[in-house]
């Protein structure tokens, strides 16, 4: 298990499916968990600063003998990724300014098998002997009368829009 951490800058911070409800100017911490085969699981935190001061983020990093301070500056985003996670929960306490903003998560990487039941295609309104079989729309003759009159009625509409030149 390792800690990598990198510095980014960002004019607008997206939330990539994680939903965060903080007001416009605050400091606030996204956790997403996603599962990766080289790696199992991978907890990714972004410390978001929309403040106009440094926000102070400290972190005890799992397996960290000592916290990780990171100090944000106005309108950045800080990333940290964990890797290596077994399923279960994961926590990891921050503090924000000295206020609790602890990221709790659960990782379920193992849980996830892809399945395939290979048999007979299931055709809609198939019969009983395993032949499809369209829906039946009504009298077969009542579709070619229909269909009939309309070609009539277009042709009659096209010779009679017709600009006569004289």
């Amino acid at each position: 298990m390792q800690w990598c951490i990198a510095a980014a800058v960002v004019a607008a911070v997206g939330c990539h499916g994680a939903l965060v409800h903080a007001a416009e100017g605050e400091a606030y911490v996204l956790a997403d968990v996603q599962c990766s085969p080289e790696v199992q699981g991978v907890l990714d935190l972004t410390l978001v600063n929309d403040r106009s001061a440094d926000a102070t983020f400290v972190l005890l990093l799992p397996g960290a003998d000592a916290p990780s301070t990171i100090v944000v500056a106005p309108a950045e985003a800080y990333a940290v990724t964990y890797t290596g996670l077994a399923d279960g929960p994961v926590l990891v306490p921050i503090t924000l300014d000295g206020a609790d903003a602890t990221a709790a998560a659960v990782v379920s990487c193992d849980s996830v098998r892809v399945e395939s039941r290979a048999g007979a295609p299931r055709v809609a309104g198939a019969v009983a002997d395993g032949q499809p079989q369209l829906p039946a729309t009504g009298s077969s003759k009542g579709g070619l009368m229909i269909g009939s009159l309309m070609v009539a009625a277009g042709s009659a509409a096209s010779l009679l829009s017709r600009r006569r030149v004289s």
